[in-house]
């Protein structure tokens, strides 16, 4: 007894459509830098007491 999961064939992803892993580390590491330096006046009001 076969299921849907089991009918599907895979099919390739068109290369159009796929994203360099340069692009993703780069991606990533821009959202760290980004979260980072907007909580910073966040972290220097909580140290300065405010």
């Amino acid at each position: 007894m076969k299921t849907e999961v089991n009918q599907m064939q895979e099919q390739p992803i068109p290369d159009r459509l796929k994203i360099s892993p340069f692009l993703v580390f780069y991606l990533i590491m821009s959202m760290q830098i980004g979260i980072g330096v907007l909580s910073y006046q966040r972290v220097i009001a909580k140290d300065a007491g405010l």
